[in-house]
């Protein structure tokens, strides 16, 4: 591609914007439906299970090689409790899926750190050395 051929010819960085947990119409919610969560907005990537994981990791890894990523922000314009997480459980097991959710999604950033050690944000002051953006959806770095 020509874009692709015009980036890693080029001498600055390149980093990428992304919105890693949630799909609408995505060629990966159309091929793997059972590993969203539907929500009023858009589906949710469900990180408690390992094959979303997977998933996640597969397309994230992709772009970074790809694109030659050195930057990564990862912005969270769900509000998953609301949308997602609410509704999918019972009232007594409130916050257990979006514990899994965290526990999935950080796993698969120790699996990003391990396989890309030189992507990073900057400045890198976080054990995860990424942008991690709430923005109107209240994501937690935990």
């Amino acid at each position: 591609m020509a874009l692709e051929g015009a980036i890693t010819a080029q001498t600055p960085q390149y980093g990428i914007w992304i919105t890693p947990q949630a799909a609408s119409a995505s060629h990966a919610y159309q091929t793997h439906p059972g590993l969203y969560l539907n929500g009023s907005r858009s589906n949710l990537l469900n990180l408690l299970l390992p094959e979303a994981q997977d998933l996640f990791f597969d397309q994230f890894s992709e772009l970074i090689t790809r694109f030659n990523c050195s930057r990564i922000w990862f912005d969270y314009n769900t509000d998953a409790r609301l949308t997602h997480w609410n509704a999918w459980e019972a009232p007594d097991r409130q916050g257990l899926l979006e514990l899994g959710f965290y526990h999935g999604l950080y796993a698969v950033f120790d699996r990003t750190r391990r396989e890309y050690p030189n992507v990073r944000r900057k400045p890198a002051t976080l054990q995860y050395p990424w942008e991690l953006g709430g923005g109107g959806g209240g994501a937690r770095e935990v």
